[in-house]
């Protein structure tokens, strides 16, 4: 008996903003078709509009990546750019989305978890950490932020 083959993606700085369906336009027959489908998410979001962050900058509009992605990877440079809030909206987007994510957390404990799932009987796990900095975007014991 063969082993089924599983087409692994992964996808790297995904920004999105006013429009957003209309990024994924062009790669969503691609998504469709792959197994696993990995990717940065660049910048955190926040569930409503702040004085920080306009419409662009909301969880809505990460809409197109229901069930396009599988894992995001949040250890990025700008992740902690909208503070403690940016970071709990954006990972409690991805769990109310079915979208597993690592790198980033409330604390360093989290932050530093392995994002864990399976597909096809096969098990997946993607560590994220941020070598770049800047190092107020780290997370702590008591603070939210990305691994590093």
């Amino acid at each position: 008996m063969g082993k089924k083959q599983l087409t692994l993606l992964f996808g790297g700085d995904i920004s999105v903003g006013e429009d957003s369906s209309k990024y994924f336009q062009s790669v969503n027959t691609i998504l469709d078709n792959a197994d696993v489908r990995i990717a940065q998410l660049e910048e955190p979001y926040v569930s409503e509009v702040t004085d920080f962050a306009g419409i662009n900058r909301t969880t809505q509009v990460l809409s197109p990546m229901v069930g396009k992605m599988d894992i995001l990877t949040l250890a990025g440079n700008h992740f902690y750019d909208f503070g403690d809030r940016g970071v709990k909206d954006t990972i409690d987007w991805c769990n109310n989305n079915g979208i597993v994510c690592c790198g980033g957390g409330m604390n360093i404990e989290e932050a530093e978890k392995p994002g864990f799932f399976e597909k096809d009987g096969v098990k997946f796990g993607v560590l994220a950490y941020n070598a770049q900095g800047p190092k107020t975007s780290f997370a702590d014991v008591d603070k939210a932020g990305t691994s590093y």
